[in-house]
């Protein structure tokens, strides 16, 4: 641990503690009431490693009261040559999913962008609030005309909220981008396209928990 934080001397402090790595973090963190946010690996277990050994990442995101940065098994590759450092204004992708949680990322990302000098990528994947069974029906190469007409209405729906949130965005000054996610055939899969795309350093979206609502910050 001594050796980790070298780099970081005079700015840190080193702390060793033995238990259950959840528990553990979660009342660390809540007794320390000094810090932003929390900063953490995951290794992207999947299938049946993830199913009997968990996921310290995913759970500590899920009851954290404190804002959660996760670096995934990508990120920890580019980790040395991070756009965070590189670019002059970074540029910080922020989803949405026009929910309550969604208030709470944009507050995040808000500071973040003007602690950074950066800008604000605002985004909304259209299928991602599509019921199952319209997400399938619209899978299919041909669909009803009926159902054309519903995915307009649904599409037109989401631009006036993804409208509506970017300009109360705009008028705290901070710089702002938007686009209406379309491509892709899972949320997760278009925000690492768009991320890609317009370079962005940062990707910020909330998630769902029994607990408060947090926001994970996920490494680009």
């Amino acid at each position: 641990l001594k050796n980790l934080v070298n780099p970081f001397e005079g700015i840190s402090r080193v702390k060793f503690t033995v238990g259950h790595p959840v528990s553990t973090i979660q009342r660390f963190t809540n007794q320390n009431r000094n810090y932003s946010f929390l900063v953490q690996g995951t290794s992207g277990k999947k299938g049946l490693k993830r199913l009997f050994l968990g996921s310290v990442a995913e759970e500590v995101l899920r009851f954290s009261k404190i804002p959660v940065m996760t670096l995934g098994p990508e990120a920890q590759k580019t980790v040395s040559k991070s756009r965070l450092e590189q670019q002059k204004k970074p540029i910080i992708l922020l989803a949405t999913d026009f929910g309550k949680t969604s208030l709470v990322t944009e507050k995040v990302a808000l500071k973040l962008a003007k602690a950074l000098n950066g800008k604000i990528h605002l985004v909304h994947h259209l299928r991602a609030g599509f019921h199952p069974l319209i997400q399938t029906a619209v899978a299919t190469p041909s669909g009803s005309r009926e159902l054309q007409e519903l995915v307009l209405h649904l599409k037109h729906e989401a631009q006036k909220s993804l409208e509506k949130r970017a300009s109360r965005l705009r008028k705290t000054g901070v710089d702002l981008s938007q686009a209406l996610l379309e491509k892709g055939t899972s949320a997760s899969e278009a925000l690492i396209q768009e991320a890609k795309k317009v370079e962005a350093s940062l990707i910020i979206l909330g998630t769902h928990a029994r607990s408060l609502p947090v926001a994970s910050f996920l490494g680009s």
